[in-house]
Order: structure tokens, then C-alpha cells, then sequence
């Protein structure tokens, strides 16, 4: 899987809440590559951390913080 693959399949799968964990298992890629795309992601405001507690984070949506 290309990196645009695996950001697109990270994408997809934070349109539900999940753990850094649980997006890994659903694309199949190592913890540590998703972890890194998802704090790429996260740096350009795509996704947000909606639960600190489990650690849970989704696409954002709208303009809650802008």
C-alpha cells in the first residue's frame, strides 16, 4: 500500500471514532505508520481527538474550531 493509499484507508476508517489501534487492525498496517499519518492528519486539522480519555479520534467535521 502507497502512503496516499494508507492515508486515504486512514481517512475512511476515522469516518467513525476509533483508537490509533483500532483504525491499525481495520487497515491492516503497522500501529506505528498509522500513528504517524494520523498525527500528519491531525497537524493539518483533518481529524480531531474526540475522546482523550480512550484515546478515540474522527474525521473533523464543519467548523467547530475555526
Amino acid at each position: 500500500m502507497t502512503p496516499s493509499e494508507l492515508t486515504n484507508a486512514v481517512l475512511k476508517a476515522l469516518e467513525q471514532e476509533r483508537s490509533v489501534d483500532e483504525v491499525a487492525q481495520k487497515v491492516g498496517a503497522p500501529r506505528s505508520s498509522v500513528l504517524d499519518i494520523m498525527l500528519y492528519l491531525a497537524g493539518r486539522g483533518r481529524i480531531v481527538l474526540t475522546d482523550s480519555l480512550h484515546s478515540k479520534w474522527q474525521i473533523k467535521h464543519g467548523r467547530e474550531t475555526e
